[in-house]
């Protein structure tokens, strides 16, 4: 599975977002990098649960080559990561 340390264990919350990487990394000559969760602090109350789940949701959608916010980061690798929790 293709993840790394940031996606399987970081959390960056801000008052208008939720990130779970803070690098940053060019592709192309494009700046890429800091993804956010699909999720909003400002949609009510954040739950671990639902932090949990929307970490699950982009590792799940990266790996199924749906999200692409990832590709070209040199943290991204293939291993037998842990899963979230």
């Amino acid at each position: 599975m293709k993840s790394c340390t940031y996606l399987q264990s970081a959390l960056y919350i801000a008052p208008d977002d939720v990130r779970t990487c803070c690098q940053r990394f060019f592709v192309d000559g494009q700046l890429k990098g800091d993804v956010s969760l699909n999720i909003s602090p400002d949609q009510g109350e954040l739950s671990f649960e639902s932090l949990v789940e929307a970490k699950k949701d982009l590792v799940r959608q990266i790996n199924a080559g749906t999200d692409t916010r990832c590709d070209g980061c040199p943290h991204l690798k293939e291993a037998d990561w842990e899963p979230i929790d």
